[in-house]
């Protein structure tokens, strides 16, 4: 047995635990929701969050413009219009670029920080 790649599976799943508590916690979140990114990680949000919670999801793809996925609307980042209202907030559930994306999101979109909450568990 590979030690250090137990001790990065358990480190994964205390994180995925962490995660998923974060998850659950909104349900309780009177606001809605927007997610960045439409993939694994979105998979990963909806197999905790009610869809209703959530508006739409924002993707950097330009070819997911306009799908839906799992009952969710999909819109491509360069359709994507800052939606100023105090009662949404935006996870990111792109795993491994949440800073860059955050980032973006505040000075290309003028999302208010405090509105963004990243899921990115390969964080430290």
């Amino acid at each position: 047995i590979n030690i250090k790649n137990t001790n990065s599976d358990i480190t994964f799943s205390k994180k995925l635990n962490l995660l998923y508590n974060k998850l659950e916690s909104f349900q309780e979140d009177k606001e809605n929701f927007i997610l960045y990114g439409a993939g694994t990680g979105m998979d990963l949000v909806l197999s905790k969050l009610c869809k209703s919670k959530i508006l739409f999801a924002v993707d950097i793809d330009e070819n997911k413009n306009n799908l839906i996925k799992n009952d969710i609307k999909i819109i491509s980042l360069s359709n994507f219009k800052n939606h100023d209202n105090k009662k949404t907030k935006i996870i990111i559930t792109v795993f491994g670029r949440a800073d860059e994306i955050k980032e973006n999101l505040i000075t290309t979109y003028k999302v208010d920080k405090n509105r963004i909450i990243s899921l990115d568990i390969l964080d430290d």
